[in-house]
């Protein structure tokens, strides 16, 4: 089973200004659009695990899997892996008290601790928004216009075990 561990972000704000996002920018380039249910952000990208293995990194995880009180702010685009030429459009999220790095450490120090695999990447937490297939010619021009739009702000989130299930539609991510 793909797994992650991550949170939704599907306040009515940021689906709100996501919505208003993309009418703002669907002519700017073509690509497939994260679905409103599917607005997440991730911590850690575990990749397949073995089913009979989900239980025990559920318990394993369990001190983490919980709501935190913790503002994030969603502004402002990246691409990557630039802006100018991308194959995602990502939007940055900013926590002012920096909580959401230290449960982001939290969560690395427990799967090391645990020998269990996972990406370990520079941290850069980020919302997707789109990947891209093709940029139109004022791209550039329009994406600017855009580069520091505010998505909103949450003042919590559950941090999940989440399973991502491969479509040819786009994937089905179900809170485990």
């Amino acid at each position: 089973m793909r797994v992650f561990i991550g949170a939704f972000l599907n306040s009515p704000e940021i689906i709100e200004k996501y919505k208003e996002f993309y009418t703002k920018s669907e002519d700017i380039f073509v690509g497939k659009w994260v679905e409103e249910e599917n607005m997440h952000f991730t911590f850690h990208f575990l990749g397949e695990i073995p089913d009979k293995n989900i239980e025990s990194l559920k318990n394993t995880l369990s001190p983490l899997l919980k709501k935190y009180d913790e503002k994030i702010i969603v502004k402002s685009l990246m691409g990557f892996p630039h802006l100018n030429n991308p194959r995602q459009i990502v939007s940055k999220l900013y926590s002012p008290s920096k909580g959401i790095f230290k449960i982001h450490k939290k969560l690395s120090d427990l799967l090391v601790k645990n020998n269990i695999h996972f990406d370990k990447k520079n941290y850069l937490p980020h919302m997707t928004l789109a990947r891209i297939k093709s940029l139109k010619p004022d791209y550039i021009t329009k994406i600017e216009e855009l580069r520091f739009f505010d998505f909103g702000e949450i003042n919590s989130f559950e941090v999940k075990l989440i399973k991502s299930t491969l479509t040819v539609k786009g994937p089905i991510y179900e809170a485990l």
